[in-house]
């Protein structure tokens, strides 16, 4: 079998794998949320750990596996903050909301800077095209998540900024299954 293509294969596999551990890790995690604002946060974080790991498994089969170093470092910090999404309802910080905010922001630039790396070293132009829509799309979400951080820090609003997350990665995952054609394979 060829390299690259065990490559894929094993990384797939890899992706399952976490996505169903961190699915694990996240029923125990509902167990000790408490608050309006936990669930809000938990119920982003299961919409966004699936968002990450529709995408990834997405952009590994069709455009590259991670080949480079520097690919599977951006791979594992984006696994610890998906992680984090779940482990943060669960502190007793009063703050929890501000720092889940930005954990999620965190997460999206370094999606941006994956997209951009791939951006640069893709020849394929239907693959090309693909990455930069995902590159534009999670740069917008980056965008948006500043102003959810704005409005949780200055207005005091954190449940409003959480759930404002999911409705966010919700209708955007509503537009690419039913009307855009970005996941379309050839």
């Amino acid at each position: 079998m060829e390299k690259s293509k065990l490559n894929m294969q094993n990384q797939l596999i890899f992706a399952n794998i976490i996505f169903g551990a961190i699915l694990v890790m996240s029923f125990v995690a509902i167990l000790n949320i408490k608050n309006s604002l936990g669930i809000a946060m938990f119920t982003a974080a299961m919409i966004t750990l699936f968002y990450f790991w529709w995408g990834y498994v997405y952009f590994i089969m069709s455009v590259k596996p991670s080949c480079t170093i520097q690919e599977y470092f951006f791979d594992y910090l984006m696994v610890l903050l998906l992680i984090g999404l779940f482990y943060i309802p669960m502190i007793g910080l009063e703050n929890k909301a501000v720092i889940w905010l930005l954990d999620c922001l965190i997460l999206f630039v370094l999606s941006v800077i994956k997209y951009y790396i791939a951006n640069k070293t893709e020849k394929n132009r239907k693959k090309k095209e693909f990455v930069d829509k995902k590159m534009k799309t999670n740069s917008l979400a980056t965008v948006a998540l500043i102003l959810f951080l704005v409005i949780a820090t200055k207005f005091k609003l954190e449940l409003l900024a959480v759930w404002l997350v999911f409705i966010m990665e919700f209708t955007h995952m509503i537009y690419v299954s039913f009307f855009s054609k970005i996941y379309e394979t050839e």
